[in-house]
């Protein structure tokens, strides 16, 4: 497949992402949470289908590669990224709505969540479809085929501008924060590219690898929705707090670089392009 053909299949991925996402949506706002249940998979089912046109057998590679430090590192380079962009959103609708319109906004009470669960069962399910589904799902679409496939393209090289690419194109795919909540969407957006380029940067740097970005992708989704419902509510407020725990404590790892991490050079890189610290 042509570098061309590539883009023409990431952009149609992120269409067919933006259309499933706005579906489950109003699924969710109608109550129709069981049915959402029962979609999502399938929708989801057609996009890897989809998306295997980019790299075929070779995204399965990534479930098997470099999998403890990938479980550990993806942790630190998720919390960099998803600060970061957390800020940096905030400044941005800042300067837009000014300090006031801020204040108002963030006081404002918004009506709408994503899937808003109406029981324990539901909550517990949507926990499993974070964990099951959307997680592994979404993280072999972007990661693994979608930046994996620019990686590739690109002999391994300029990851950094790639890694910007395939998080935008994953942010994008989320535009309907804007339809929920209004100008605090670009908060939102924010935050969902960093988080993409934290799991882009931890897939590379350890070497191409999908299973810590498949990890924290789903529990941070699956905490998520246990907010949602008051009688989860201590519960995924306990789980966000160890997320913040090992994501300090990766963060130590990478800085003090305790260790290497070398991992084996495929054959299309040069030493100058292999995945290091």
């Amino acid at each position: 497949m042509s570098f061309k053909q590539g883009i023409a299949y990431i952009l149609f991925i992120d269409v067919l992402v933006n259309a499933v996402n706005f579906s489950l949506i109003k699924l969710g706002l109608a109550g129709s949470v069981s049915l959402t249940l029962v979609l999502a998979p399938l929708l989801y089912a057609v996009l890897l289908g989809v998306g295997y046109f980019l790299r075929g057998k070779r995204v399965l590679e990534d479930y098997k590669r470099n999998i403890r430090d990938s479980l550990y590192l993806a942790w630190g380079y998720f919390g960099i990224a998803l600060f970061t962009s957390i800020i940096i959103g905030v400044i941005i609708l800042g300067f837009i709505v000014g300090a006031e319109g801020l204040n108002s906004l963030l006081r404002y009470e918004y009506p709408s969540t994503p899937i808003q669960a109406q029981s324990l069962t539901q909550t517990l399910a949507l926990v499993a479809l974070s964990l099951l589904v959307v997680g592994p799902a979404e993280e072999t679409i972007f990661r693994g085929m979608v930046y994996g496939y620019l990686l590739d393209s690109s002999e391994w090289r300029n990851w950094r501008r790639l890694n910007i690419v395939q998080a935008t194109v994953f942010g994008f795919a989320h535009l309907y924060y804007f339809y929920l909540l209004g100008p605090l969407g670009f908060v939102a957006l924010a935050e969902i590219i960093g988080m993409g380029y934290g799991l882009g940067w931890a897939y590379y740097k350890c070497g191409g690898s999908l299973i810590g970005p498949i990890v924290v992708h789903g529990f941070w989704d699956a905490s998520s929705f246990l907010l949602l419902y008051p009688t989860t509510l201590l519960l995924g407020g306990l789980l966000k707090l160890g997320f913040f725990i090992l994501i300090v404590s990766s963060l130590v790892k990478i800085v003090s670089r305790s260790r290497r991490y070398r991992f084996p050079r495929k054959h299309w890189m040069t030493p100058a392009n292999t995945p290091s610290n």
